[in-house]
């Protein structure tokens, strides 16, 4: 659940968050990769609204995959 103060990342900036392409960021959201979130929907018409995700979302995304072996975004662990 999100606040009222949450912060919204676009699909670049979680790219560059976490070491990956733009183009990863859509591919794991359309096909809800790890349980990656839906991205929320800005504008009047859906189809062509402007993406943002929260980044409480990301942020517990993160936290989640901390505990799963080799992903390379995450580093080693």
């Amino acid at each position: 659940m999100s606040n009222i103060s949450d912060e919204f990342m676009t699909q670049a900036h979680i790219a560059k968050l976490i070491g990956v392409g733009s183009a990863t960021i859509a591919k794991w959201s359309r096909n809800n990769v790890n349980g990656f979130p839906a991205p929320l929907r800005i504008g009047p018409n859906p189809l062509v609204a402007t993406k943002r995700w929260r980044k409480s979302d990301i942020d517990k995304w993160i936290s989640k995959l901390k505990g799963i072996r080799n992903v390379p975004f995450l580093g080693a662990q």
